[in-house]
Formats: structure tokens, C-alpha cells, sequence
């Protein structure tokens, strides 16, 4: 018993070395945000995101949201957030999450996240883009990411935008 208790103490020091939480970091360097609660919680919470907070209460984005599920959502400040842009207000909120937690290990140039919307976005950059818009932040909630953005965003048939997304000079 007692060399069992010293091989799980010994592991368990292994383990939070390789998996420390507040060690991840972005591609440009900036370290990721830790926060204690659920991405909705955080984006309700955040004095930052209250234009796009209204936009997924008014779309039910958190209504489809469970407790248990995960989930990628990328954001823009309040600053930076133009209505106006935005040509049909439900397919950009549902463009806006993922129904998958994306680390940002794995934004690697190639890669896409599937939106709820269909909408494929792209990394770029080595991982330091989606699509045309550079990540500025990132938040690690309980389940899953919030990624701030700033730029512009490519467009296909099925974006819901005339210009710049996100904000970000034309």
C-alpha cells in the first residue's frame, strides 16, 4: 500500500507539469485566460461582450447550449461590434459557436471549426487567425473557449455579412 501511495503521488506531480492549465498560450504569444465556470457564464459575465451577449439571448445561442456539452464561441468587444454588418442576425450568432471545444494547440494553419451555422472557419497564420480576423484573446472556461477577434472575415454564400465582421478597419 505504501509504495502504491508514493507512485500515485510521484504521477500525479508528472501529471499537472504536463497539463497545467495555466500555462497555455496562444500562437502570438498572449496567454489564455482561465475562467471558473461555463463559456456562457464567462460571455454573460464579461463587461466587454454585452452587444454580443443580447445577439445570442435574442438568437437562442445559449438557449442550445447545455451544461454538459462543449463548445468554441468567437467574440468581438463591444467597441469593435457593428450591427449594421450583419445582414441576417441568426446565421451570424449560430456562425459565431461551435459545438466543440477547440484548444489552441490545435489551431494549426489548414484546419477548420464547423460552426452551428454550416460555416466553415479557417486557420491561419499559425493559428494566430480565423479566417481574415487576428485572435487578440482567449478565454478557457469549463467547457470550452471564448476567442476575441479583431479583423475582417471571408465570405462564401453562406455568410450572413456584407463587410468587415468583428470589426477592424475596412
Amino acid at each position: 500500500v505504501m509504495i502504491g501511495c508514493l507512485f500515485m503521488a510521484s504521477c500525479s506531480s508528472d501529471w499537472d507539469d504536463h497539463y497545467d492549465e495555466s500555462s497555455i498560450t496562444l500562437a502570438n504569444g498572449s496567454e489564455v485566460t482561465i475562467f471558473n465556470g461555463s463559456v456562457t457564464d464567462y460571455i454573460k459575465s464579461a463587461s466587454d461582450l454585452t452587444k454580443v451577449n443580447e445577439l445570442f439571448n435574442r438568437n437562442d445561442i445559449f438557449a442550445e447550449t447545455r451544461s454538459d456539452g462543449q463548445y468554441t464561441f468567437i467574440v468581438c468587444t463591444d467597441d469593435l461590434y457593428d450591427e449594421s454588418k450583419i445582414n441576417d442576425e441568426a446565421t451570424f450568432a449560430e456562425q459565431s459557436v461551435a459545438n466543440m471545444s477547440i484548444n489552441p494547440s490545435k489551431l494549426v494553419d489548414g484546419w477548420n471549426i464547423n460552426m452551428r451555422s454550416g460555416k466553415s472557419v479557417w486557420v491561419y497564420d499559425g493559428g494566430k487567425r480565423l479566417d481574415d480576423c487576428n485572435i487578440i484573446k482567449a478565454v478557457k472556461a469549463d467547457n470550452g473557449y471564448v476567442y476575441y477577434l479583431v479583423g475582417h472575415q471571408r465570405h462564401s454564400g453562406r455568410d450572413a455579412l456584407d463587410a468587415p465582421v468583428h470589426g477592424g478597419p475596412d
